[in-house]
């Protein structure tokens, strides 16, 4: 078992194995474990998956716990995003998401802060990408920041408590379809 002193690049990362069945995410070199998703968390994810296989039209197609290349921090991070869209082209890549042009992070308490903080910038600087959706999972509440034309992000993103348009791909849901089975 190798250990994971050393700052490692995403390449290293993949090819790394703690000997545990633990997830993580690699920021700056060094692995960060990821906990384990709660109920509400999984819940709105198999929601999610479930309302993107049934309105998602060719060739878009929706990654749920999707690797994300940040090449723009050294190839030095790598995160795990709860789904993305993608209509990239197969290139025999499974590690990773090509292309992603719609990131949704479900946030969690324990993944809130570097959701916000960290993910959502760094995602707003890959190229491919339109739509960074954050879902919360203790209130129903579904915030959208898409990318203007200019190449700036708004600093706020839109919230939805009703009807949430993902713009990117042309699919629409209610927050009732994103919450169901869960207590929010």
């Amino acid at each position: 078992m190798e250990t994971a002193l050393r700052r490692m690049s995403v390449e290293d990362f993949l090819a790394w194995d703690d000997g545990t069945d633990r997830r993580y995410e690699l920021i700056d070199g060094e692995p960060v474990m990821m906990a384990p998703p709660r109920k509400w968390h999984r819940r709105i994810l198999r929601n999610l998956s479930w309302l993107f296989a049934e309105r998602l039209a060719a060739p878009w197609e929706a990654e749920p716990e999707a690797g994300i290349r940040l090449p723009h921090r050294s190839d030095r991070c790598y995160y795990v995003a709860d789904i993305a869209v993608t209509a990239a082209p197969e290139t025999g890549n499974d590690q990773w998401t090509d292309d992603p042009i719609l990131i949704i992070e479900i946030l969690s308490p324990e993944t809130r802060h570097r959701d916000r903080r960290r993910k959502l910038p760094d995602y707003a600087c890959l190229p491919s990408v339109l739509e960074i959706v954050l879902v919360s999972t203790d209130t129903r509440l579904v915030k959208v920041w898409r990318g203007l034309a200019d190449g700036t992000w708004p600093v706020e993103g839109e919230r939805y408590r009703d009807i949430v348009l993902f713009k990117s791909v042309e699919v629409t849901a209610t927050l009732d379809e994103i919450y169901r089975g869960t207590a929010s």
